[in-house]
């Protein structure tokens, strides 16, 4: 008889903990949906860091997480695109930070222009 009483009180555990990770990934969905913002940014400058390496300045919010999301390289330009996502729900001030990402070409820069994702040129800055 005891080791029955033992399985249950297994079989109620892992339930308990199921139903408690159940709930959990749907406060996370509604948190995602709700809270989370993925928006395109806007690349301020870039600037080389050796022959295929540049860094990208994009403009995002304070407590933002930005990444470069799509490189298309031609013999006359690089085109990068990049996203931000604000995931905390906190008050800002509507300041633009900059946020520099590192992007690795496939061929060296030379003499290409660098273009955000909607094709308007990228400044070079320093």
């Amino acid at each position: 008889m005891p080791v029955m009483a033992t399985r249950r009180k297994v079989r109620r555990k892992v339930r308990r903990t199921l139903i408690a990770a159940g709930i959990l990934l749907i406060l996370l969905a509604l948190w995602w949906v709700a809270v989370a913002k993925n928006y395109a940014a806007s690349a301020a400058s870039y600037r080389p860091v050796d022959d295929r390496t540049i860094a990208v300045q994009v403009i995002g919010g304070r407590w933002s997480w930005c990444r470069a999301t799509a490189v298309a390289e031609t013999d006359s330009d690089v085109r990068i695109s990049a996203d931000c996502l604000d995931w905390l729900p906190l008050p800002g001030t509507a300041l633009g930070v900059l946020h520099e990402l590192t992007v690795r070409l496939s061929q060296p820069l030379g003499k290409r222009s660098v273009t955000d994702g909607l094709g308007d040129p990228v400044t070079l800055g320093r």
